[in-house]
């Protein structure tokens, strides 16, 4: 078999997985929880293997934003300085099944969404999607952002699919198709049909009445709640 038909069979084999894969949406969880080798001072993040120093400004902005928000320092100069000192662990997201928006900085704290593919029973992990830390903003409103999810709407989401107990999201993949969206830079309808079946689930689910409508507000109103499971789906 030379090279160019070992293209071709190795691209057919990943049209086939791709084809029967069942993707289901099956937990919301800190990272250090599910993902398999997250541990310590750890972050994961986009693109391959690269140090530190190696990065460019938007991906070091989020890395520094991401020790911020675990605690691990109180200001960006002690942030860096424990990165140039190696004192924490940076590894490429798809060593671990993870995926994320942008420079997708992942660290044990942070909310994932777990995926399932229920046909080959390999599952996939990705990041909350938001649009400040991802593009390298360390602010006190950008982490403020990601104690948020981690405090508020990942565990109320989490509650909501655990009352349903899972997610079948080739229904929702396959509708959003249709009518019109790429599941990336088009995802007004993936966004709709997915804030649907979680509305349904938080109606379902004893969660406190004090912020219950903003908590609704939030699911109906996020346009890119699509990415994360979308991106899970395609790994």
């Amino acid at each position: 078999m030379d090279i160019k038909q070992k293209i071709e069979k190795a691209n057919e084999e990943a049209v086939r997985r791709l084809t029967l894969g069942e993707p289901v949406l099956v937990d919301i969880a800190p990272a250090g929880e599910v993902i398999p080798g997250m541990k310590g001072k750890m972050i994961t993040c986009a693109g391959p293997p690269i140090e530190w120093q190696h990065m460019c400004g938007a991906q070091k902005g989020a890395i520094l934003g991401q020790v911020l928000y675990e605690g691990w320092a109180k200001t960006p100069d002690e942030a860096e300085a424990l990165l140039e000192k190696g004192e924490i662990r940076l590894e490429p997201n798809h060593h671990y099944q993870t995926v994320g928006p942008m420079a997708g900085t992942i660290s044990p704290s942070a909310p994932v969404w777990v995926v399932e593919n229920k046909a080959f029973s390999n599952r996939a992990f990705c990041r909350q999607v938001e649009g400040n830390q991802q593009f390298g903003d360390y602010s006190d409103q950008a982490l403020q952002g990601l104690r948020m999810w981690r405090d508020v709407w990942a565990p109320t989401l989490r509650k909501a699919l655990h009352t349903i107990g899972e997610l079948d999201l080739k229904p929702i993949i396959t509708k959003a198709l249709q009518m019109g969206d790429d599941l990336h830079n088009r995802h007004a309808a993936s966004s709709s049909l997915f804030a649907n079946a979680m509305a349904v689930a938080m109606a379902q689910t004893d969660l406190p009445q004090q912020g219950r409508d903003d908590r609704h507000a939030k699911i109906c109103h996020q346009s890119r709640f699509d990415l994360p499971w979308a991106g899970n789906g395609g790994r």
